[in-house]
This record gives C-alpha cells, sequence and structure tokens, in this order.
C-alpha cells in the first residue's frame, strides 16, 4: 500500500505541472478533436471586439485583452498535449471545468514506464489509479491485481489542479492589466483548431510562456506552451471542445486510499 502512496503523490504532482453541486454532464476522454473557432466579426481593435484582419495587426497588448475577456466566458474545454517533468514526457488527455470538476488520463510514454493513469477531480478532491503493468513500472515491485484496482485520494490546496487545465483557466482569465502588458508579439501560425495570433512573455525561472490565440472571434486560447529556464519541465497543450460537458464522481468508497496529508504531492 505504501508504494502505491508514494507513486500516487508523484503523479499528482505531474498532473499540477499542466497548468499552471454542479450540474452533472457527459465527455469521451481520447485523442483531441478539432476545433473550429467561430467566424470573426466586425469590431475595433479592443477587448474581444476585432474583425480577423484587425485582429492580426493588434497590438500584443491588445490581443492579451482580448483573449482575457473571451477566457473569461469559458466553462470548460478538453486540454491535450505533451507534459514534461524532470526530463520524462507524459500525455495528458483531460476535460475540465471551471468549478474544479476534471476526469482524463496521463499517459506515461516509454522513458521508464509505460502506461495510462486515470485522474479525476472534484473541488479540492483527486484521485488517480494505475493501469497494473504502469505501477509495477513505477514502483519497480510487482502489484497484486487488488491493489492495482485501487484509487488513490488527496485534499488539494485551492490553487492546485490535478489535470492542469483550471490552472491555465485561472490564469488567463485573471490576468491584471500590469500583465497584459508584458507581452510581446510572436508570429502568425496555425494550430489544429485554426489560425493564430502567438503572444509570449517571461514566465518564472527564465522560462518562455507563448500564448495561441484564435485568430477569429472569440479569440480564445488555443495552445499554451512554456518551456526554456532553468528547469526541466515544459508544458505544450491544446485547449478545444469549448463548452464540453463534464461528467465526474467519485470512486466507490470500498476502492479508495487516502494519501496522508502530510505526505504532501511530492514524497519527502
Amino acid at each position: 500500500m505504501r508504494l502505491l502512496l508514494a507513486v500516487t503523490a508523484t503523479s499528482l504532482a505531474l498532473g499540477a505541472c499542466g497548468s499552471t453541486g454542479a450540474p452533472s454532464a457527459k465527455a469521451t476522454i481520447g485523442p483531441s478533436s478539432d476545433q473550429v473557432v467561430a467566424g470573426a466579426q466586425s469590431a475595433s481593435p479592443s477587448e474581444g471586439a476585432t474583425s480577423e484582419q484587425g485582429f492580426a495587426a493588434a497590438t500584443a497588448e491588445e490581443v492579451a485583452r482580448a483573449l482575457r475577456k473571451a477566457m473569461r466566458k469559458v466553462d470548460s474545454f478538453r486540454v491535450a498535449g505533451p507534459v514534461t517533468v524532470d526530463g520524462y514526457q507524459h500525455q495528458l488527455d483531460a476535460v475540465v471545468h471551471r468549478d474544479g470538476r476534471c476526469v482524463g488520463t496521463m499517459t506515461y510514454i516509454g522513458q521508464y514506464a509505460e502506461g495510462v493513469a486515470d485522474l479525476r477531480q472534484i473541488g479540492d478532491h483527486a484521485w488517480i489509479r494505475y493501469e497494473r503493468g504502469l505501477l509495477e513500472d513505477l514502483s519497480g515491485e510487482e502489484v497484486d491485481k487488488d491493489t492495482a484496482d485501487l484509487w488513490s485520494h488527496q485534499e488539494l490546496s485551492d490553487d492546485v489542479s490535478a489535470c492542469g487545465g483550471t490552472d491555465i483557466l485561472r490564469q488567463v482569465s485573471e490576468m491584471s492589466d500590469d500583465e497584459l502588458s508584458s507581452f510581446r508579439l510572436g508570429r502568425p501560425s496555425r494550430v489544429p483548431a485554426g489560425e493564430v495570433v502567438r503572444i509570449e512573455r517571461r514566465a518564472p525561472f527564465g522560462a518562455r510562456e507563448v500564448m495561441s490565440v484564435a485568430l477569429e472571434r472569440p479569440h480564445r486560447l488555443l495552445r499554451i506552451e512554456t518551456f526554456g529556464g532553468s528547469t526541466d519541465m515544459g508544458v505544450s497543450v491544446d485547449l478545444t471542445d469549448f463548452g464540453v460537458e463534464v461528467d465526474v464522481s467519485p470512486p466507490p468508497p470500498d476502492l479508495v486510499v487516502d494519501l496522508p496529508d502530510d505526505e504532501g504531492l511530492v514524497p519527502a
């Protein structure tokens, strides 16, 4: 049991790195689908009200202001892409809601372990469960089926998301006016969901953060990337399926073990 708790603590930290009484709903977890943002409307280059042509010529601050306004109206979306921690890459795929619900997977890709971990979160309660082979890879020990069927649970602080997406939503929709002026304009580009305007800034530890903002209205965040700096951590995730329904419930109580509060997200 101890090995399950220790492995869980580390993996919950991986999910959190994707960051940066609600109605029930449904979603299917799997590869991201392309999502086309609604067509452009004519307007001036102010917050959230620019034509496609005008937005392409907007300043970095105007783009950031329009992004903030658009993301304040977003309640849910799918977030998917690679998350790199300590030089190892994992693939996140989850649907998240502004109210703290999320459900998804973290796939470990071969460097030292292979397999899928299931993630769930409701408010400040998070659960994670591993495929049996993945748990054995991570622990270096044989694991019986009963242990592999268990979900590990921990209460998280208010600013931590097991799936990462709510951290991204909070970060972007709560940007201050001073933060808006910290961006510089990058080159126009394209992501699977459509054409984008890129803005970038320096993130903590000297990292570079790039946000790809939809060229067409609404000017939502379609990709966020963080890389470089003094850490071996990085994120490159796409946001799609805005408005997706998020259906998540706690695992059966008899299949849940609690991660000790004093162990934290990362075991000592």
